[in-house]
């Protein structure tokens, strides 16, 4: 088995690590976000049940 180098090992790190971390929390407050505006741009809550209970 080939050993990576330093380099790589560090920057796969970086990737799943706190880097990678980082930016699919942005991604969720961002989708959050888009959510958020869309419903209110609309005129409905944004935390309503999209499916009420009959």
């Amino acid at each position: 088995m080939a050993r990576r180098s330093p380099s790589a090992a560090v920057a796969a790190w970086l990737i799943t690590g706190p880097v990678g971390h980082l930016w699919c929390g942005v991604a969720d407050w961002a989708g959050l976000g888009r959510h958020y505006a869309w419903a209110r741009l609309r005129g409905r809550d944004p935390w309503a049940d999209p499916y009420p209970p009959p």
